[in-house]
């Protein structure tokens, strides 16, 4: 045999350093030496001592052309392109192939070193070529874009200063565990028959997968990556993982996840663990599968509104797990979102456990087949959880045992058989009810007790409740600004010298365009994304917001008017209640400091303030009639005819405000004598009481008519006992036969009150049976 190329790779330390770095980084879940979880390099023969040796053939430096130091770029890449066409013979290598099939040996090229190996537009890949195999490689840029490559790519344990792979088509999977990438990993477009594996990698930069096509999964697991994990678009099956991985940020609108995982039970978004500097977007997302957030700890939003997840949500662990619940720095939001099982956004039955949220929990317009929530809001006025237009079918909406409040805004909201339990709080403290549909929902249980102290009131109008729930309202729009107000102050320096150079009136884009063109790619995204000047095309709401944004730029520069609406509310908002905090704001910032590193908290909550509207929380009359035909509609629906009788008796309250608000005084008082004398009906201890009182009134009268009309007297009915048989007896004439009294004013009177008394054992024998069917 001839010999043997010289290079040697020491594989046993190759897995003892990622042991270490395992051991290191994750020592709360693997032993002090954890090597049998490195299987990168499980499938190499080695010799006793670890050792894998290259097969080929060397050249005269006494090393094969993929090792040999003094070999080129071009003449390594040649050697690459010829073996993934097939363009080698069992005479290029040293060793016998196991089975004569050398496919395998001209594979592996393990501990490449080069600077650059560019692939790019490669087109040719031999059938059945095993993989190209990198592993332990050292290159500093690896071209793969527009590449055709009908094999699999392992680059484990490899150090790449930076992959680029943009459009680029691979046959099976694209296998990096444990690399390290000084700069990007980008992957952008690709198509990837197998899987995409970055676990236990670190990479330096971006990790880009975005709208990419994997046959398996995208696996970030156990990784580091200084830069944005970004998946946008992107389309794997089984999972998108991302367990105990730590990131800057997470940008996945758009994923869809669908499909088993041959490797787990639990398909879907595993981002068990995952620790983020600035915030998570799954916008959009679409998975077959479950979204697994235990312990995470997020340090900006956790975006995934309008996703849809079709096995559940846990972001708070079940029983019988020791992990810990999520942690969310900023706002955690599945609006619009569809999550079919159980959302798990409640711990453990402890105290101590529960899911924490830094801003606001919003849920509105999202369907959720079982939701259960018990939040811990750690921001000191945020205490809203947003359900606004949400479809709940089963779940429950807990309060903590401690009564800290938890206000559930359930504006236009469904409710199906939810739970209310509300801890130590009371079931009308945790609820804020308008217009909201009950399913399928029950009064029961610590919720009803606490209803039933209230008198079965429903909506509380009190302006403590209408200032919380404003506030929160206001604090998403808020967040935005302050946001905009920082990139906006860093760019100021820019603004200034434009807008003396430019007369108003102000094009939104090109001011836009030259204020962020030098601010940062993000900023200029979210600060001066301007669609059209024309509300129809770009839609009213977002083309307003726009203008709001550009009044704002305009405001920091100089004092202008503008003959805009959302111009002069800016400006009366920032004036009234958020200048000081702005002009904080600005005086901490430069022309050089990064946007996305401002912390605008205070103007935020400033800002929140300010644009809070208590009055637009307020619920109408209308509204709140409303909210009570829906509840008592809801109750008779499951049978429960108690609490809707006690919801009829507060909705025609209502009604008789209405009435007194637009002067129908008739109706009013005709309204307000039916709920005093027997409680619309419901109240049978009231028809009692007003029978009492009228049979006592009417013997006064009586009582007084004998003294007062002269001439009459009565044996019979003289005197105190006299008039109260009397008024007793013409109380129930109808009943049990007349009176017999001389006297024609005090017999004109009894056969009035002959009538009164009819009505009025027909309405208490009404209401006493209603009662009792209820």
């Amino acid at each position: 045999m001839p010999d043997r190329c010289g290079y040697d790779l020491n594989l046993r330390a190759a897995e003892e350093r990622c042991a270490r770095w395992l051991a290191t980084e994750y020592d709360y879940i693997h032993d002090d030496s954890p090597v049998e979880e490195v299987q990168a390099f499980s499938d190499l023969p080695r010799d006793d001592d670890g050792r894998w040796q290259c097969p080929r053939v060397p050249r005269e430096g006494g090393r094969c052309v993929l090792h040999d130091q003094d070999a080129s770029d071009a003449d390594v890449r040649a050697a690459v392109l010829a073996t993934l066409r097939g363009e080698y013979s069992a005479e290029e290598f040293g060793v016998d192939a196991p089975d004569g099939d050398y496919r395998t040996l001209a594979s592996r090229m393990l501990g490449v070193e080069l600077d650059t190996l560019d692939l790019h537009g490669c087109r040719h890949a031999a059938p059945d070529v095993p993989a190209l195999d990198l592993r332990c490689a050292d290159i500093d840029t690896l071209r793969l874009g527009d590449a055709t490559i009908d094999a699999p790519i392992r680059l484990d344990g490899a150090t790449l200063g930076s992959l680029s792979g943009i459009g680029a088509d691979i046959g099976g999977s694209l296998g990096a565990r444990f690399v390290t990438v000084e700069g990007d990993l980008t992957l952008d477009r690709a198509t990837v028959d197998g899987r995409v594996d970055c676990r236990f990698s670190r990479i330096g930069g971006d990790a880009s997968v975005a709208h990419t096509t994997a046959g398996s999964r995208f696996d970030f697991g156990f990784s580091h990556v200084d830069g944005v994990v970004d998946a946008a678009g992107g389309d794997c099956g089984g999972r998108f993982t991302l367990k105990e991985a730590v990131v800057d940020a997470v940008s996945a609108a758009g994923v869809a996840v669908s499909g088993a995982d041959p490797e787990s039970d639990i398909p879907g978004l595993q981002f068990r663990g995952l620790t983020t500097r600035r915030s998570v977007d799954l916008t959009g997302a679409d998975c077959v599968g479950q979204l697994i957030g235990y312990r995470m700890a997020i340090g900006g939003d956790f975006d995934a509104s309008g996703a849809t997840i079709t096995q559940g949500v846990s972001l708070a662990t079940r029983t019988g797990t020791r992990l810990g619940e999520a942690t969310i720095d900023g706002t955690l939001s599945f609006s619009e979102a569809r999550i079919d099982d159980e959302t798990k956004l409640r711990g453990r039955d402890r105290r101590d456990a529960t899911l924490a949220v830094g801003g606001r929990l919003d849920l509105s317009e999202g369907t959720f087949e079982q939701l259960q929530a018990l939040p811990n809001m750690t921001h000191d006025r945020l205490s809203v959880v947003d359900c606004r237009g949400a479809t709940i079918h089963e779940g429950v909406l807990a309060g903590h045992d401690s009564g800290e409040t938890v206000l559930y805004d359930l504006e236009e909201a469904e409710l199906g058989d939810v739970q209310i339990r509300p801890g130590g709080a009371s079931a009308p403290a945790m609820l804020w009810l308008d217009r909201t549909a009950f399913a399928g929902f029950t009064f029961v249980d610590e919720a009803r007790r606490g209803f039933e102290r209230a008198d079965w009131t429903l909506i509380d109008e009190s302006p403590e409740r209408r200032e919380t729930v404003a506030f929160a309202r206001a604090f998403g729009d808020a967040t935005e600004y302050a946001r905009d107000f920082a990139a906006l102050c860093v760019a100021r320096p820019r603004l200034r010298e434009w807008l003396a150079e430019t007369d108003p009136p102000y094009d939104a884009e090109s001011l836009a365009s030259a204020v962020f063109d030098g601010a940062g790619e993000r900023a200029f995204e979210r600060v001066a994304k301007n669609g059209p000047e024309n509300p129809e095309q770009l839609g009213v709401a977002p083309f307003r917001r726009e203008r709001y944004r550009v009044g704002v730029a305009t405001l920091l520069a100089r004092a202008v008017r503008s003959d805009d609406e959302d111009d002069r509310r800016l400006a009366a908002t920032v004036a009234d209640g958020a200048g000081d905090a702005l002009a904080a704001l600005d005086g901490r910032v430069d022309g050089d400091t990064d946007p996305e590193s401002v912390d605008t908290a205070t103007l935020r909550d400033a800002l929140a303030d300010a644009l809070a509207d208590p009055d637009a929380a307020s619920r109408s009359l209308e509204q709140q009639e409303l909210t009570y035909i829906e509840a008592r509609k809801g109750a008779d629906d499951v049978g429960d005819s108690s609490t809707a009788g006690n919801l009829f008796v507060n909705e025609r309250r209502i009604r008789r405000e209405i009435h007194r608000r637009e002067g129908d005084w008739v109706d009013f008082y005709a309204n307000r004598t039916f709920d005093w004398v027997a409680g619309y009906g419901e109240r049978p201890r009231r028809a009692l009481r007003s029978s009492l009182l009228l049979v006592g009134g009417f013997a006064a009268v009586y009582w007084v008519l004998w003294y007062l009309l002269p001439g009459f007297s009565s044996p019979t009915y003289g005197g105190v006992d006299g008039a109260l048989l009397l008024s007793s007896a013409s109380f129930t004439a109808f009943v049990l036969g007349g009176t017999t009294v001389e006297a024609v004013p005090i017999r004109l009177l009894a056969n009035v009150e002959a009538l009164l008394g009819a009505f009025m054992i027909a309405l208490f024998v009404f209401t006493l049976t209603r009662s009792l069917h209820r």
